[in-house]
């Protein structure tokens, strides 16, 4: 049986609260949920995210608004 998938999005990858709470949950419960990780920025944290086998996609980098809703809208199609 295959594990339930979780896409957790965040803003930036950074080295901030949200992202070590984050990283902090998937590492507890990585065995027993697939996690997916969005990002609209990515930044120091993104390998570390990696490491722990988690797939990680980053809007690419200076991607205006227009462009970031059009990366948005394909990773949820």
């Amino acid at each position: 049986m295959s594990k339930p998938r979780i896409t957790q999005v965040l803003w930036a990858l950074e080295r901030a609260g949200a992202e070590r709470v984050v990283f902090d949950v998937i590492s507890c419960l990585r065995d027993r949920y697939e996690f997916r990780l969005v990002a609209a920025v990515g930044g120091e944290m993104e390998r570390e995210f990696r490491d722990l086998g988690i797939e990680v996609v980053a809007a690419p980098q200076g991607a205006s608004k227009l462009d970031l809703l059009r990366f948005f809208a394909k990773e949820f199609e």
